[in-house]
């Protein structure tokens, strides 16, 4: 394996449940934490209408609290808040981490779609990977999230400049 074959030789591809599930159990629980949200002991998922996301993969402690806990060492808002794939590939994990923080900035900011959006792009995502094609793959992956994603009337934000992705 050399620098030529490292790339077809190393690409993996993470389910799109164990995607869900990762950060339904890390971001999830961190924002439920901060937020004071309780889950059904034993249960999965966040009880309906206390969160601005399904996060049907959020698993809870006897207690009521996240099963993942509630990293207490992360910042107190998704303003602070970043995630780094290190390993972005085509932007799998960062789509979906697209799609469950652009609601909670809404929530939590008051912000409409397309404010989220850009905000979310421009301050909380950031992706690495050695394959160049890779990075271009998952930019777009991100891009066309963020055009599809809906505006306050259900009709999707379509086509406009971006902020700089990370």
């Amino acid at each position: 394996i050399d620098g030529r074959t490292l790339p077809a030789v190393t690409q993996l591809f993470t389910e799109p449940y164990m995607v869900k599930f990762l950060l339904h159990n890390t971001i999830g629980a961190w924002w439920c934490a901060r937020h004071g949200i309780k889950g059904l002991p034993g249960e999965a998922g966040v009880p309906n209408g206390q969160a601005p996301v399904e996060m049907e993969y959020l698993r809870w402690r006897d207690d009521g609290t996240p099963a993942a806990g509630k990293f207490d060492g992360w910042p107190n808002s998704l303003k602070e808040f970043t995630m780094l794939d290190p390993c972005c590939g085509s932007g799998h994990f960062l789509v979906e981490a697209f799609n469950l923080l652009v609601p909670m900035q809404m929530h939590d900011e008051g912000l409409a779609a397309q404010e989220a959006c850009d905000a979310v792009l421009a301050e909380n995502l950031f992706g690495l990977e050695l394959d160049p094609r890779c990075t271009q793959i998952a930019a777009f992956a991100l891009a066309l999230a963020a055009w599809k994603y809906p505006d306050e009337s259900g009709e999707p934000l379509d086509y406009r400049e971006l902020p700089k992705l990370n």
